[in-house]
């Protein structure tokens, strides 16, 4: 089921799309984003970014398909060592706008690959910052570790204090799982 945008004010600017000034065809946008696009979606993870975004938009009679680009880093602390990370993003999205009732030929609403969104009929510009911002996330792993980067900025001492621990192996039992354990056996 097609997700139907309404009115968002107060999205970033920066990504706000005029269709009704565009002619039908082909037409291209490009834009960066940084910390402060993360603010402004109150992420606290990203404490830094440098991701180019570019935009293709194919305008037609009766649909709007736009494939979204990104390409950069987004500094994350890392899971590990709690320095920050740059993390590669580059990743593409496509998503589909249609207006309310119209019926756009040769789509398929049931792939799961590709987002729809209905416009109301009235509707002159839509906003995808959301869309850039999720696919940004996205890309982003869920263990944020420097283990496939080339250059890895680990705190040493961090990495020291987590090995000692791990060597130190004074754990000792509690009586009440040692009881739970010898159920399983």
């Amino acid at each position: 089921m097609p997700f139907v945008l309404k009115d968002a004010p107060g999205l970033p600017k920066e990504f706000e799309i005029e269709f009704v000034k565009l002619k039908d065809g082909q037409h291209h946008f490009q834009g960066e984003i940084g910390i402060q696009f993360f603010e402004y979606f109150e992420n606290i993870d990203v404490k830094g970014a440098q991701v180019d975004v570019q935009l293709e938009i194919d305008k037609q009679q009766s649909l709007i398909q736009v494939e979204l680009f990104a390409k950069g880093y987004v500094s994350v602390t890392c899971d590990r060592c709690l320095e920050l990370v740059n993390m590669p993003v580059d990743t593409q999205y496509l998503v589909l706008y249609q207006f309310t009732g119209e019926v756009a030929p040769d789509v398929d609403k049931d792939n799961s690959e590709v987002e729809f969104i209905e416009l109301p009929a009235n509707a002159v510009a839509f906003n995808v910052s959301q869309q850039v911002y999720e696919t940004v996330l996205l890309d982003i792993p869920m263990i944020r570790n420097c283990d496939d980067l080339e250059t890895k900025p680990c705190n040493s001492q961090m990495l020291e204090k987590l090995n000692n621990i791990n060597q130190s192996g004074d754990e000792k039992s509690d009586p009440r799982w040692d009881k739970l354990k010898d159920l399983l056996k």
